[in-house]
């Protein structure tokens, strides 16, 4: 995981790198680089992409909101942590999508729960499997599945990209199995979908991200609602 710090305060820059390096789960396979301002932070992300971002948004120069804004526009993946004094900063940051706030001054705990979602939030967009079909293996991103559907005796792997279908052999009941724990949620016996694709909900119908219109069982309803507030609450950006 590739953290970056974004803040004109070298002493909380400090106090922020050192809190990370407290966390114990991250204690392997990061690295944290530090920024004093905003337009350093986008020239960072732009030649070396991060995974986080702690992203202070009153600082002199360009803003937190102006370098969030610019960041966001071309990485849509990107977690982004904003860190500010002032609560009603929080209004004008929509544009932003940040994955969470953090107001000065804060704790360890504070941190570290807020890591600690955004690993959840990492190992589901950067899990992957392999899909076998006819001799060919293909490996997908758990991340880019907008839904997986049964058609005749065969798999469909719905992905970000409508151009890109796999097919392969196998039981759903295994791919539920395997994928509810990063997101996913069996909504039908024919469907499981990836919860970060839902755009809307009507009656007994979802809307997905890329404008495909999937049922709900009716016995499913009321737990998919559930499952996805929940989802949406913690970890939808």
């Amino acid at each position: 995981m590739k953290i970056a710090i974004c803040d004109d305060e070298s002493l909380f820059r400090s106090r922020l790198s050192k809190s990370i390096d407290l966390f114990e789960i991250l204690s392997c396979d990061k690295s944290v680089d530090e920024f004093s301002n905003g337009q350093l932070l986008i020239d960072g992300h732009e030649k070396d992409p991060f995974d986080v971002i702690f992203l202070d948004i009153e600082m002199d120069g360009i803003s937190g909101l102006e370098a969030g804004k610019k960041i966001r526009s071309a990485d849509k993946k990107v977690l982004i942590i904003l860190v500010t004094s002032h609560a009603h900063y929080m209004k004008q940051s929509f544009k932003i999508e940040p994955f969470d706030y953090i107001t000065k001054p804060y704790e360890d705990k504070e941190i570290h729960d807020v890591l600690g979602r955004a690993l959840r939030k990492y190992s589901d967009q950067n899990k992957k499997i392999e899909l076998k079909w006819k001799g060919n293996t293909h490996v997908l991103n758990v991340g880019n599945i907008v839904y997986i559907n049964i058609e005749e005796r065969y798999l469909l792997f719905v992905t970000k990209s409508k151009a890109s279908i796999v097919k392969c052999t196998g039981q759903l009941d295994h791919y539920d199995r395997l994928l509810t724990p990063h997101g996913f949620f069996r909504c039908h016996k024919s469907y499981l979908i990836n919860m970060e694709f839902v755009s809307a909900i009507k009656g007994k119908t979802i809307i997905m991200a890329n404008g495909d219109i999937l049922s709900i069982s009716t016995r499913k309803k009321r737990e998919f609602l559930s499952a996805y507030n929940e989802f949406a609450t913690k970890y939808k950006v």
